[in-house]
């Protein structure tokens, strides 16, 4: 303090400042050292004793320090980089000490402008065969305060056909793409349902078209399965077989 002592037992600090004038002020400086990340410290003085103030609500104040972690070091790459010939490669990086979240972008543009996938692992797998063609990504982590990476890491790799690779069916290069189908001849409307994986978990797109037809939202390159059902109020026909289409812009 600029006047009298302190002393610390414990988190207690205590200073006996003398007698302070009318008028007068003391600082007391603290300088508090955090143990660990993510602590919240509080620092809460007060006046005990007080023999010419006879104003005793402002006698004791406070203070909070919020103690963030800092930003995590950018990931390094390690797959897949190159040339591969796996339709459906296995995405992995290294983890940056205090990483507990990261986010990767996969696209055919260099930097990719595609949603970014927020994973808790250092890994990710598409959940449906890729075209062959160049890709780029790009992946950041993130700490337990919701602070990123201060860069992205970038890489790209070359996906070629394997040798018994088929031709794919079904592929868009522009949108919307138009899904069709035959009418049920009781049907007032229809239920469509389009997903990211064959088993139709969790749609990311549904609808109820009144025409033999869908023009699809905006859609991320990739692989998508779809089905429709008939429907008349309360009364439904049994789901289409699933049908996939693939769009590569």
């Amino acid at each position: 303090p600029t006047q009298g002592t302190c002393s610390l037992a414990g988190s207690i600090l205590s200073c006996d400042l003398g007698t302070v004038n009318a008028s007068g002020s003391v600082t007391i400086t603290v300088i508090v050292t955090p143990t660990k990340t993510g602590t919240l410290t509080t620092n809460v003085s007060a006046a005990s004793k007080n023999d010419y103030d006879t104003v005793t609500s402002n006698n004791t104040d406070s203070a909070s320090t919020t103690v963030t972690p800092p930003p995590p070091s950018a990931p390094t790459l390690t797959a897949p980089l190159g040339t591969v010939t796996s339709l459906r490669p296995t995405f992995s990086w290294s983890a940056p000490a205090g990483a507990v979240r990261y986010e990767i972008q996969i696209g055919s543009t260099d930097p990719p402008t595609t949603t970014a996938i927020s994973l808790t692992t250092n890994h990710y797998t598409p959940p449906a065969p890729m075209l062959p063609g160049t890709y780029f990504w790009q992946v950041r982590a993130f700490n337990s305060g919701g602070t990123p990476s201060d860069t992205w890491s970038a890489g790209s790799f070359t996906l070629n056909s394997p040798a018994d690779a088929a031709p794919l069916i079904n592929v868009f290069t522009s949108q919307p793409v138009i899904l069709t189908w035959n009418r049920v001849f009781w049907a007032v409307t229809y239920d469509l349902e389009i997903a990211d994986n064959a088993a139709m978990k969790n749609p990311i797109d549904t609808a109820s078209p009144t025409d033999l037809y869908y023009s699809t939202s905006a859609l991320s390159e990739g692989t998508y399965y779809w089905h429709v059902r008939g429907r008349n109020g309360s009364t439904v026909g049994a789901w289409s077989a699933v049908q996939s289409f693939v769009l590569k812009p």
